[in-house]
C-alpha cells in the first residue's frame, strides 16, 4: 500500500505507517521526527519509518485550518476530573491539553475536586513534566478555589 520513505513531510500530508499497517496525517515535522495521528492516537515516528500514499495530500492546509476551527469550537475551557483515579485523569488531561494546545487555548481549568488531595497531586505532578504548559495555580474565588488547576498553555 505504501510508497517510498518520503525526503520531507508537510502538515495534513497523508502518510502510510507499514509497521501498523494504517494511514496517518503529519501533525508537524522536526528534523527526522514526525508527529502523525492515526485515528485518535498522536504519535511521533522516525520520517524513515513513514511511506508515501498514493494520495500526496490527503487534506490541504486550508482544511486542516478548519480541523483546528472545528476543535476550537467544540472544545470547553474546562475538565470536570472528579471522580475518576489518577490513571484515569491522567490519560483525560493528556488527550485534552492535546485538543486544547490544537485549538489554540491560552488557559484551561481542571476539576479535580478537593476530596483527600490525591488526584490534585496526580494531576500538579502531570502538568509539572508536560512541555506545552507555560504555569499552573490552584483556582481563585470564582474559578473553584482549591479544587481547581488552572493551567497556562504555551
Amino acid at each position: 500500500m505504501g510508497g517510498e520513505i518520503p525526503k520531507s513531510v508537510k502538515p495534513g500530508e497523508q502518510v502510510f505507517l507499514p509497521k501498523y499497517n494504517q494511514k496517518a496525517y503529519v501533525i508537524s515535522a522536526s528534523g527526522n521526527n514526525v508527529q502523525v495521528q492515526v485515528g485518535i492516537m498522536k504519535m511521533s515516528v522516525p520520517l524513515k519509518e513513514l511511506r508515501t500514499t498514493e494520495e500526496k495530500i490527503a487534506i490541504g492546509q486550508a482544511q486542516v485550518g478548519q480541523v483546528y476551527k472545528d476543535k476550537a469550537a467544540s472544545i470547553g475551557t474546562s475538565l470536570d476530573l472528579r471522580g475518576m483515579t489518577g490513571d484515569e485523569a491522567l490519560l483525560e488531561i493528556e488527550k485534552y491539553l492535546d485538543d486544547a494546545f490544537l485549538a489554540g487555548l491560552s488557559s484551561v481549568i481542571l476539576i479535580h475536586g478537593k476530596g483527600t488531595g490525591a488526584l490534585r497531586a496526580a494531576v500538579h505532578r502531570e502538568l509539572k513534566n508536560n512541555p506545552r504548559i507555560k504555569g499552573f495555580r490552584l483556582g481563585e474565588m470564582g474559578e473553584g478555589g482549591s479544587g481547581a488547576t488552572v493551567v497556562s498553555l504555551k
